[in-house]
């Protein structure tokens, strides 16, 4: 870390602990006529209050922030745009969180506004609704709609029941169950490689931006600071950072332009935190946390969590490599050697019809499984298999290879209730011929298994996932 940016973050700490309205004052006495170190110092307090929101919530009132009370907060408004205001699910320094009713489409959904004067503030709000509505991914958030009232912009998205990673943890300072991390880090992996094809990087992976909802299924939230990675974009100038400080990649510390390999050093973060429950960089001082991000090593996750499968510990340490190039170069990657590395899961999606049309459709074959255990008791979870219409599953065992007893149809789609642990389903086509999928199955949430056939086409393939 350089000596100009250790003193950067030193200068923000103490900005942080003045008052709000004396830090007009406090950057004229400290940055003098250096208009580059009060910029930056602007940007950084501007990132960090609009990350960082902070909600009191009492009982099942309206919430405030932090400080305000109840008869601070005006009343909601009774409408936004179409949309019928029912009540107020947040409410921060720069913005609003809704429950609505789209009397059109006659579904509840959540309305977020943005109350904030600053431009850039307002161009990130704008950028969560252009790049999250051009998204269309079980594992990410949809955004419905983008409006305006009385001045104020507000964006649409599906409303939420469930809870995000970071309440989830406050639970669990051990970390959680190993199926239960398997589960949530190939959502995870998957969402955020569909993603990456199409261009964006979040750049802001963090628990409380991953939410789970009570069937198992993770959301990833908030493209407020992602960006494309074919474009530069005005709302990071140089020396600025956004993001959360533990989660950041060393060369987003930097300021440095990041590709989609910033991501990947995120989701070594949360893998680490999900599996130990605790941050893999912590320190007393934000300034002490980027010295841990830059500098120190971490020791080998085994050394926390040894009944962690050594594959998944692997990849989650390749990902936290200070070096972008040491880690993997896309989660397409890391998803394919993870699957080397314990029962297979295959990849879904394009890359798979389009591998079958680059002949290697024997690829899908070539399964090797070896041995791992299956959670025999406790909660059962749900396997839904999914293919294309007319497909028949052949044969459902579990991790160690004993046949899964299917009780009526085998037609998919079809739903199972089953222990926590690892599965793979061989499923027929009369037309496509034979396909297989493997899955991890959560406690208390749903596995989810996609499979394609090696025979069908790219058009095909995309038809029958629609």
């Amino acid at each position: 870390m350089s000596r100009s940016r250790i003193d950067l973050m030193a200068r923000f700490e103490a900005l942080l602990e003045v008052a709000p309205e004396d830090r007009d004052a406090w950057l004229a006495a400290e940055c003098g006529a250096d208009e580059n170190l009060r910029r930056s110092l602007e940007e950084l307090i501007s990132a960090d209050a609009a990350a960082e929101v902070i909600f009191e919530r009492g009982g099942d009132g309206p919430t405030s922030p932090k400080g305000a009370t109840i008869a601070d907060v005006p009343a909601p408004p009774s409408a936004l745009g179409r949309y019928q205001v029912r009540r107020r699910l947040a409410r921060g320094g720069f913005g609003e969180v809704f429950e609505a009713w789209d009397p059109d489409l006659k579904r509840a959904v959540a309305i977020k506004t943005c109350s904030a004067a600053e431009a850039s503030l307002r161009r990130r709000f704008a950028r969560e609704a252009e790049i999250a509505s051009g998204l269309d991914h079980p594992g990410i958030i949809r955004v419905f709609d983008v409006g305006e009232e009385a001045g104020v912009p507000f964006l649409v998205q599906e409303l939420l029941d469930g809870e995000d990673l970071g309440a989830i943890l406050q639970s669990a300072p051990r970390g959680l169950e190993i199926a239960e991390v398997e589960g949530l880090l190939h959502q995870l992996a998957e969402a955020l490689a569909y993603a990456h094809r199409r261009g964006v990087v979040h750049r802001d992976i963090k628990p409380g931006n991953l939410f789970r909802l009570p069937d198992g299924q993770l959301k990833v939230l908030d493209f407020g600071i992602a960006r494309q990675q074919s474009t530069a974009s005005d709302l990071t100038r140089e020396g600025a950072t956004l993001g959360t400080l533990a989660y950041m990649a060393p060369e987003q510390v930097r300021g440095e332009v990041v590709d989609r390999r910033a991501d990947l050093f995120a989701f070594g973060a949360v893998g680490w935190e999900l599996l130990t429950g605790r941050r893999a960089f912590v320190a007393e001082s934000e300034a002490g946390t980027l010295y841990r991000v830059l500098e120190v090593a971490l020791p080998p996750l085994r050394e926390l969590r040894p009944d962690g499968p050594p594959a998944l510990a692997g990849w989650l340490e390749r990902c936290l490599e200070k070096d972008p190039a040491a880690r993997p170069e896309s989660f397409d990657e890391l998803l394919a050697g993870w699957d080397r590395g314990r029962p297979p899961r295959r990849r879904r999606g394009l890359a798979i019809a389009v591998a079958a049309l680059l002949g290697l459709a024997a690829w899908a074959t070539l399964v090797f499984w070896p041995e791992a255990e299956v959670v025999p008791h406790g909660p059962s979870g749900r396997l839904e298999i999914r293919a294309v219409p007319w497909a028949e599953v052949r044969s459902l065992v579990d991790g160690v290879g004993r046949p899964v007893e299917i009780a009526g149809g085998r037609s998919t789609p079809l739903v199972l209730s089953l222990p926590p642990g690892r599965y793979r389903a061989v499923l027929h086509h009369p037309e496509a011929g034979e396909g297989a999928c493997s899955v991890v199955v959560p406690v208390s949430g749903t596995g989810r298994c996609e499979t394609a056939f090696p025979a069908l086409g790219v058009a095909e393939f995309l038809e029958s996932l629609r």
